[in-house]
Order: C-alpha cells, then sequence, then structure tokens
C-alpha cells in the first residue's frame, strides 16, 4: 500500500515542466542525497572537516614513525643490553598512545559527521519549503535510488521498504533547481565570512 500510495502521487496535477520557472507542477521529485551534496553548505562544512582530518592523519604519522624508529633501535640492541627493556616500554606505551587517540579522534568524527548530516537535512527542509512555495509545489516525493545493496536480507528488505518515487518523469525532478536556490540563499547568507565548525563549537 505504501509503494502504491508514493506511485499515485506520483501523476502530476498539471502537465508542466519542475525547472525553474513559475510554472512548476504540483507533485515533485527530489534526490535528497544530491541535492544535501551539491550545496555549498555541506561542501563547506566538510571542506572544514577535510582539514581537521587531515591534521589527525599527521598527528597519527608522527605516532608510526615513533613507532618506527623504536622498533628499529630495538632490533638493533643485543640481546640482554640494559637500555632493552627501556625501549621494549616505550615501544608499548607509545603504542598504547596512538590507539587510545585513534579511538578518541574516531568517535569524536562520527559525532561530528551525524551532526554535520543533521545540520544540513533540517537546513534542506527548511529551504524546500520556501523553493516550494514561490513555486506552487505541494508535494516533494524523495526519489528511490538506483541500486540498493545490503549486508543482510533484513536490511536489505528495510531498504526496499524505504524507496519512494520508483518512477518520475524527469520534468518533475527539482533537484538541480533547487540545489541553485539553496546555493544562492548561502552565498546571500554567508558572503565572505568564515564557515564555523558543526555545533558551533558548543
Amino acid at each position: 500500500m505504501r509503494l502504491l500510495l508514493a506511485l499515485l502521487l506520483l501523476v502530476p496535477l498539471v502537465p508542466v515542466s519542475a525547472g525553474d520557472s513559475g510554472d512548476a507542477p504540483k507533485v515533485a521529485v527530489l534526490r535528497l542525497v544530491d541535492a544535501i551534496n551539491g550545496s555549498k553548505s555541506y561542501q563547506a562544512r566538510m571542506e572544514l572537516f577535510k582539514q581537521e582530518k587531515a591534521q589527525i592523519d599527521a598527528r597519527v604519522k608522527e605516532f608510526d614513525d615513533q613507532i618506527q624508529k623504536l622498533t628499529t633501535s630495538i632490533e638493533a640492541i643485543p640481546a640482554g643490553n640494559e637500555k632493552l627493556g627501556q625501549l621494549q616500554e616505550e615501544l608499548e606505551a607509545t603504542k598504547a598512545r596512538r590507539d587510545a587517540y585513534g579511538r578518541r579522534v574516531s568517535g569524536e568524527f562520527e559525532r561530528r559527521q551525524i551532526a554535520i548530516i543533521r545540520e544540513q537535512y533540517q537546513v534542506a527542509i527548511v529551504l524546500l519549503g520556501e523553493f516550494c512555495k514561490s513555486r506552487g509545489i505541494k508535494i516533494v516525493v524523495q526519489a528511490a535510488e538506483k541500486e540498493i545493496g545490503a549486508r543482510d536480507l533484513m536490511l536489505m528488505n528495510l531498504r526496499v521498504e524505504m524507496q519512494t518515487a520508483l518512477y518520475y518523469d524527469t520534468d518533475q525532478d527539482i533537484t538541480d533547481a533547487y540545489i541553485g536556490f539553496a546555493n544562492q540563499k548561502f552565498t546571500e547568507k554567508v558572503g565572505e565570512k568564515p564557515v564555523e565548525p558543526a555545533g558551533g563549537g558548543k
């Protein structure tokens, strides 16, 4: 019944284009993931994210270089040397610090990614409402994925059930027009101001 309802919603009430003109359809389709990925707002957040990730990777490399240096020193010291035990302890301590650091930043980055996605979803919903009201669009249906996959049967069935607009005419796709609208709003709002990291330092 859910899939049948989704298909019924795709029947346009007026046979017109979904472009950026005033003759927009009453029912439209949006590729939500593409809409978010194509937004300057999301791209700005991810650019900061990538810069922070590069700094973390550099820190991990420092740990790895130190571990390699200690390992080389240990291999060069003959058995029974009094320094051997000290270097081995230092090696294990360095490995432990690297592992602890990796776990901590991994958890932080996962939380940051979730925050970014949550934030950008809310931004998209607000802007989409403004976009649709100005064009007379009454309903927006999310486009189904072209291909789906999952690691087990239960998840696969869930992903199938979650798909919405299984077929739609490309004239009903407002994604590109929406991205242009959202990016214009972002440019007007942000201008030359720097974009704060997700969470705003909270």
